[in-house]
C-alpha cells in the first residue's frame, strides 16, 4: 500500500517537474536557425540536394552511416511565403511523431505546417542551415540546408516509401504546376494584381500576398494531414 503511494507521488512529482521546469526549459533554449533570402519559385523547384530523398510533404531526407537522418524542407516553400518570413523549429531532445509538425514556415501570424517525416527524437538542430549557399541546394554535398539531425529507429522502413532522382523531379514538377494553378486560381478570385514573373511563373512571396483562409487552404490542399497542433 505504502510503496504503491510512494511510486504514484515520484511519478507525479517527475510529471510536474517535465511539464512545469524541463519542457518550458527546452522550449526556452529552442535553437533559432538563421535564415537566407528565398528564391524564386521555379528556381526553388529545382533546389534539392542531389541524392537526397524526397517525401511528399514537402520535406527531403539523407541517411546518414550511423543511421540517424538529416531533414530539410523543399525550399519552394518558403519561396511562396516570400520575405519576411520565419522558421518555428522542436528543440533537441523532442520526440516527434510522423505527420506531425515539426517546422512552420511563418510570416506575421500566419503559417505553414510541415509533417515530420519519420518518427524519432530531434537529436540536433542546425543552427546555420542554408546561410553558406543560401537555398541553392542542388549539388551540395555537404547538406548545410539541413534543420534537424534526427534519431529515427524505424528509417529502414520509411525509407523504400521515398522519391529519389526522377521520380523526386517528376513529383517536384508536377507539384509545383498544381500549386501554381491554385494560388493564381486564388488570387484572382480575390482580384489581388499579381505581377507574374517571366512565361507566367508564380511570384516570389505569392502566398504572402494573399488572405489567411488561402493559407489554409493551401494548407489542406497540399500538407492536408499536418494538423495544427
Amino acid at each position: 500500500m505504502l510503496t504503491g503511494l510512494l511510486i504514484s507521488l515520484i511519478v507525479t512529482a517527475l510529471a510536474i517537474h517535465y511539464f512545469f521546469v524541463e519542457r518550458p526549459r527546452r522550449k526556452r533554449l529552442a535553437v533559432r536557425p538563421a535564415l537566407p533570402d528565398p528564391l524564386p519559385p521555379r528556381e526553388a523547384l529545382n533546389s534539392l540536394p542531389d541524392g537526397a530523398y524526397l517525401q511528399t510533404g514537402f520535406t527531403w531526407t539523407r541517411i546518414l552511416d550511423n543511421g540517424d537522418v538529416l531533414v530539410g524542407i523543399h525550399p519552394i516553400l518558403v519561396s511562396l511565403v516570400g520575405s519576411p518570413y520565419s522558421l518555428k523549429v522542436m528543440p533537441e531532445g523532442w520526440r516527434v511523431a510522423k505527420g506531425s509538425p515539426v517546422v512552420r514556415v511563418r510570416q506575421g501570424k500566419r503559417e505553414i505546417r510541415i509533417g515530420s517525416p519519420v518518427n524519432g527524437r530531434i537529436a540536433e538542430v542546425n543552427p546555420n542551415a542554408c546561410m553558406e549557399q543560401g537555398w541553392i541546394l542542388s549539388g551540395s554535398g555537404d547538406d548545410t540546408c539541413w534543420i534537424y539531425r534526427m534519431e529515427a529507429p524505424n528509417i529502414f522502413h520509411e525509407a523504400p516509401l521515398w522519391l529519389e532522382g526522377e521520380e523526386a523531379e517528376a513529383w517536384s514538377r508536377e507539384k509545383y504546376q498544381q500549386i501554381r494553378d491554385h494560388l493564381i486560381s486564388a488570387a484572382a478570385h480575390q482580384e489581388v494584381g499579381l505581377a507574374l514573373a517571366d512565361g507566367g511563373e508564380m511570384p516570389m512571396g505569392i502566398l504572402g500576398q494573399l488572405t489567411d483562409d488561402v493559407w489554409e487552404r493551401f494548407q489542406d490542399a497540399f500538407l492536408p494531414s499536418v494538423p495544427k497542433k
